[in-house]
């Protein structure tokens, strides 16, 4: 038997994610098999989108999780 995937629970978190990236001027759309992780891309959607880091600490706060400042 194949292992368990989480594609499922990847699926289920999109929408969230991406009403969170829509409040900040962005389309997501996700890019990847979700075999072992979930890649998403951030498509700027607004006249004025928000600062790419304010959104990404923004999609982070809504499905709490943390992000540190870049270097």
């Amino acid at each position: 038997m194949k292992p368990t995937s989480v594609a499922p629970a990847y699926a289920a978190l999109y929408p969230l994610l991406a009403e969170a990236a829509r409040e900040k001027g962005y389309a997501l759309t996700i890019h990847g098999t979700l075999g072992r992780d979930m890649d998403v891309v951030a498509i700027p959607w607004a006249e004025k989108p928000s600062d790419p880091f304010e959104t990404v600490v923004h999609i982070a706060n809504v499905v709490r999780a943390f992000v540190t400042e870049p270097e």
